[in-house]
């Protein structure tokens, strides 16, 4: 049984490798060139779901591996072949967090270090006859957060071009869905000295109903904002600062555990005003794939990251936190 499950596995990536071979990423592309084959590998019926600790997430974490080695991200020791492997207690694996980085060009502050961050597990099959719509049972998570993925892997290819100033850690977690587990051990198992962890540029998606414009979960509570507004107004889209405040959705993604860790975070996000009846139509739910997606949107929010992420790695002062 252990080698069909190999075999199976084996096959499903090789079946995937023709999108690992993404093209490097030019600043002067057009938005129609931005590169959408991770969010549709990861959103795939085929991962059904990449639910953490399951086989589907194996093949999710091999295929990332290949796009982080296309692109030429260097590994650390702590993460060999970019995998970090994740551990509950003595010995149950939740999978694997993937982590590779690209080494800063300041002669100062490339010992500092950017973390890009985005999850990659979502809620697998769902198991509720009564939930199934139209019988889909496939919690695709393409909103959430196969989007923020191919944002994080387009700013990894962006930057292996053009180099910051800072050195940038990306990082893909997983058991995100299950209370932040992967980026909890991140933070205790960190590839380098914690004091060189200078901020966490995390990407995290509950859905959208606003297309001209990105949310920021955290405003307010670090030193970007200024960064996030001026970036954003050049790119023609209006920032959303932390919408439904009484629902603490800043404490609700992977950057919840660099904030206890007292290091500088926010959440970027597709645009939001509120969770309205839209938002929840898509957030965990079996309609969360990739052909609810307006793509043309998606795009537009994918390039603002990768531009307010340049800003954030190559600005002079540290940033800090009002925690």
């Amino acid at each position: 049984m252990e080698r069909l499950k190999t075999v199976h596995l084996l096959y499903i990536v090789c079946a995937f490798l023709p999108f690992s071979c993404l093209p490097k990423h030019d600043s002067n592309e057009s938005l129609e060139k931005i590169n959408l084959l991770p969010l549709y590998v990861l959103s795939s019926d085929k991962l059904e779901g990449r639910k953490s600790g399951s086989l589907q997430m194996e093949i999710a974490a091999l295929y990332l591996q290949g796009v982080y080695s296309h692109i030429g991200l260097d590994t650390f020791k702590k993460a060999p072949n970019y995998f970090q492997d994740v551990f509950i207690g003595d010995s149950t694996s939740l999978g694997k967090n993937i982590v590779g980085f690209i080494r800063g060009t300041d002669s100062y502050l490339k010992d500092e270090y950017i973390v890009v961050s985005a999850h990659y597990d979502h809620l697998g099959v769902c198991k509720d006859e009564n939930s199934i719509s139209g019988g889909d049972s496939i919690y695709n998570g393409a909103r959430d957060n196969a989007v923020g993925v191919n944002a994080l892997i387009e700013i990894a290819r962006h930057f292996a071009i053009k180099p910051p100033k800072r050195s940038v850690i990306f990082v893909c977690f997983t058991a995100e869905e299950i209370g932040y587990l992967g980026s909890d051990y991140f933070l205790s198992h960190l590839p380098v000295n914690y004091s060189q962890i200078a901020f966490d540029f995390n990407i995290d998606n509950v859905g959208y109903n606003n297309t001209s414009a990105i949310t920021v979960l955290g405003m307010g509570k670090t030193t970007v904002d200024s960064i996030l507004y001026n970036k954003c107004d050049e790119l023609k889209l209006r920032v959303i600062a932390n919408p439904n405040s009484e629902l603490n959705l800043y404490e609700r993604s992977d950057n919840v555990s660099f904030m206890k860790k007292g290091i500088p975070s926010i959440t970027y996000c597709m645009g939001f005003d509120s969770i309205d009846s839209n938002i929840k139509k898509y957030y965990h739910s079996v309609h969360d794939n990739l052909s609810s997606l307006d793509l043309n949107y998606v795009r537009k929010y994918i390039n603002s990251s990768v531009f307010v992420a340049e800003r954030i790695a190559n600005v002079e002062a540290r940033p800090a936190s009002f925690y």
